[in-house]
């Protein structure tokens, strides 16, 4: 037997399709019918290529769509290889009310083993939205919430977090996500930051340095954040342009469009 934590998307697919009759829908969508045995397919599919691409159990896997059949489908693929969702804001999720809001991701924890949040500030997406501290400490009680990232690129809101963090629950992961000041590792925050996709190597190298306590770490920061000053210019989404164009000029990709 299993307790309901022990169970994930993926066990469920498989639980629940050889006891259902052929044709049963596994999700409505407008006029959009899918089985079980086309969701657990087109599910599996993707778990496949995930794990072509190398991802492995505990591995953090962001993904972002509209509220589509699609969503169910990746978390599926996501918990099947291992992984661990990060859940983006969507219009829907960021226009409840507090209380529903937290209830929605209560809804998602039982549906999946663990998963990360995601708050965001709406100079990089509309539908972002930045918690108040009593709904990011909600998202704390939620046991297989396991972090929540923060991209208000404001230094004192995600300090409250951290303060939060360390009183409530220290194991928390607060995934900076503060392009603008990404020395918050020093502060105690974790990160999850769309410039180390950059230079992702020398990311790595920094992070090593810092946890060896090797002076180095400032000169590579410094240099990192210049690179972060300019790439996160207003106006801020535009920085996935500017990320195509350094790789391509670096010979890492084959064409600077987005």
């Amino acid at each position: 037997e299993k307790t309901m934590t022990d169970w994930n998307f993926g066990d469920i697919l498989d639980a629940i399709e050889p006891v259902l009759p052929p044709g049963a829908p596994a999700l409505i969508h407008g006029d959009r019918r899918i089985t079980w045995p086309e969701m657990g397919a087109r599910s599996n599919n993707l778990a496949c290529a995930l794990r072509n691409r190398g991802i492995e159990p505990g591995a953090k896997v962001a993904f972002y769509m509209r509220n589509r059949p699609e969503y169910g489908e990746a978390m599926a693929a996501i918990e099947s290889r291992g992984g661990t969702p990060v859940i983006m804001q969507s219009f829907g999720l960021t226009a409840l009310p507090e209380a529903e809001l937290l209830k929605a991701y209560r809804l998602l924890a039982g549906r999946v083993r663990a998963f990360h949040a995601f708050e965001l500030g709406q100079q990089f997406a509309p539908f972002g939205r930045i918690y108040s501290l009593d709904a990011y400490k909600g998202l704390m009680d939620i046991p297989n919430c396991l972090g929540a990232k923060h991209s208000s690129l404001d230094r004192s809101q995600e300090w409250q977090r951290l303060a939060l963090r360390d009183r409530h629950r220290p194991e928390f992961l607060v995934l900076t996500g503060n392009d603008l000041a990404i020395d918050m590792v020093m502060y105690g925050s974790d990160y999850l930051l769309g410039l180390s996709a950059f230079a992702p190597e020398q990311f790595a190298l920094r992070d090593r340095w810092w946890r060896e306590g090797d002076p180095r770490f400032f000169a590579l920061n410094d240099l990192l954040q210049y690179l972060g000053t300019f790439a996160f210019r207003h106006p801020v989404p535009a920085y996935k342009h500017s990320a195509a164009q350094f790789l391509k000029l670096r010979g890492q990709i084959g064409r600077a469009h987005v």
